[in-house]
């Protein structure tokens, strides 16, 4: 537990705010569970604070300002180090000179671009660009978060959560990530199964579904590293919640007003689906008709059947072994399947007004109608967040596996993953990572601007979301909005270029920033 006491003051008679009924209710706190106390005021308060030295810590900021709020929680997550000292002697267990050499663990810091030989000037330009594009309509809220040498410089929100205005966002809120799904889970599952052994990206997809041998040869012989770069001849998508409609219209039996035994699959609130139908997609994925092997054709389909294969390989849901796996161990709270379980709904970004599937606003629920039908858990999309819990898998990704002081990849594996799989010498090809998107080479289109490595890798997501790591520029870029509210008709984001203009604003500032050598643009590994 971590408690803190708040409106403090510095006289004395008052007893610096803190009354001794409120020491009390501390001290029961602590008697109960492992205790960190968090003191906004003069040290002296210790001296009657009967058993304060039960406590399993202490931490003095002396004063209650927003600075030292900021510092005290970076001090005791780990984001920074602390190696101060008591000035006077509060009793007997607190002298003069008492305190504890703590090293930062490696979670993000957070602290001024000044501090890093950039300036805050140069990044007051992303300002304008999420505000125009507010203005434009082009979503009616955002956040942007940008990390450079493993420490926030920038983590802002921005606008509201509808056109309505009827509530700020904040940087803790969630937003569907759409298909940053597919990296920052389904991808990552696999990175650490391949790093225990038991995935082999040369192995074809039957030798992990067995059952698919026989009746469906074609996908049992794709490859691996095919369905990642996209290339395993799959359609892009298949439009499954058709197959549940009628004259726009669920069909009889199919959907539910209420939970139950037979209709237990939420796709919105208040509207459930029957069971069988989470199972029916991979059945439904394997008879949709196949087209060119070896082209380059963006597809959610072998997702599902990635999400298949994980499943049966760690013997759990992809939601329940993400988490465990890599979300929990992070200190990533916020990123998470079905928020709504987990999270009040003001807290979560709607999406789209859904007319031809599920007939009502989609908020805390995916917005991807065939995730929907797998119950909001999927490989392709479905999962929620804060931009600076992204940013936590995007930084482990970047510093090659670890995070936080913890090593969850091996870099042998961030490395195969987030190259090029099928370049080209003259820069063409399929420009895909396994999972992951890289930069387009020779200007021919892709989702970053032209100051990015080659090194460099992420995703976008088609709610209107981005996560993107240059390891040789050191920076990680996460840009969140809820662009398909209220309808997904019309995509202003991508046409004004929103995204690309705050990562060219973001790069601009990492290039000038004084005494560290400018990195070129486009470099590294091909």
């Amino acid at each position: 537990m971590v408690v803190s006491v708040h409106n403090t003051t510095w006289r004395v008679n008052k007893d610096f705010g803190i009354p001794d009924i409120t020491m009390d209710i501390v001290r029961e706190i602590a008697a109960r569970k492992p205790t960190a106390f968090v003191l906004f005021a003069n040290p002296y308060r210790l001296a009657r604070a009967y058993g304060a030295h039960l406590l399993a810590s202490v931490v003095v900021a002396y004063e209650e300002t927003e600075e030292t709020q900021d510092l005290a929680a970076q001090a005791l997550f780990g984001g920074i180090g602390s190696n101060g000292r008591l000035p006077v002697t509060a009793n007997s267990f607190f002298r003069m000179g008492d305190g504890l050499d703590l090293q930062p663990t490696g979670c993000f810091p957070y602290v001024l671009p000044e501090a890093l030989g950039m300036r805050s000037i140069d990044l007051k330009s992303i300002d304008d660009i999420v505000a125009n594009g507010i203005k434009q309509q082009a979503y009616p809220g955002a956040q942007v978060l940008v990390a450079v040498d493993g420490q926030v410089i920038w983590n802002k929100a921005y606008g509201n959560s509808t056109y309505e205005k009827n509530r700020r966002v904040r940087t803790d809120d969630l937003y569907d990530f759409a298909s940053i799904t597919k990296v920052a889970s389904t991808t990552l599952a696999l990175m650490k199964l391949v790093d225990e052994g038991q995935v082999d990206m040369d192995k074809p997809l039957g030798h992990y579904l067995t059952e698919i041998e026989g009746e469906h040869t074609a996908h049992a012989r794709m490859s691996l590293r095919d369905i990642l770069t996209h290339q395993a001849g799959l359609k892009p998508f298949s439009p499954f919640q058709n197959k549940l409609m009628k004259d726009g219209r669920f069909k009889p039996g199919v959907a539910s007003d209420t939970a139950s035994a037979t209709h237990g699959v939420r796709v919105a609130e208040g509207l459930y689906i029957r069971n069988e139908y989470r199972d029916s997609l991979l059945h439904w994925v394997l008879n949709t008709p196949l087209e060119q092997k070896g082209q380059y054709v963006y597809s959610d389909m072998g997702y599902y059947l990635l999400q298949e294969m994980i499943e049966r390989i760690t013997g759990q849901p992809l939601d329940r072994y993400v988490r465990a796996s890599f979300y929990e161990p992070m200190g990533a709270t916020t990123l998470t399947y079905r928020p709504h379980e987990r999270f009040p709904k003001e807290r979560i970004a709607p999406t789209e007004y859904d007319v031809a599937f599920r007939g009502r606003q989609i908020q805390g629920d995916v917005h991807d109608p065939g995730a929907a039908i797998k119950g909001g858990v999927a490989g392709h999309a479905g999962l929620f967040g804060s931009a600076n819990d992204l940013a936590k898998v995007m930084q482990l990704l970047s510093t090659g596996g670890s995070y936080g002081g913890q090593r969850y990849l091996s870099e042998r594996v961030v490395q195969e993953f987030t190259k090029c799989q099928f370049c080209k010498p003259d820069g063409s090809g399929n420009r895909r990572g396994l999972g992951w998107d890289k930069p387009a080479r020779n200007g021919k289109g892709g989702p970053t601007c032209d100051c990015v490595s080659y090194a460099s890798f992420g995703h976008t997501g088609f709610t209107g979301t981005m996560a993107w790591a240059d390891p040789e520029q050191r920076v990680v870029y996460i840009f969140l909005s809820n662009r398909v509210y209220p309808n997904a008709t019309a995509n202003k984001l991508l046409e004004l270029g929103i995204r690309t203009k705050v990562q060219e604003a973001v790069h601009a500032a990492v290039a000038a920033r004084k005494g560290v050598e400018r990195l070129p643009a486009r470099s590294g590994s091909k």
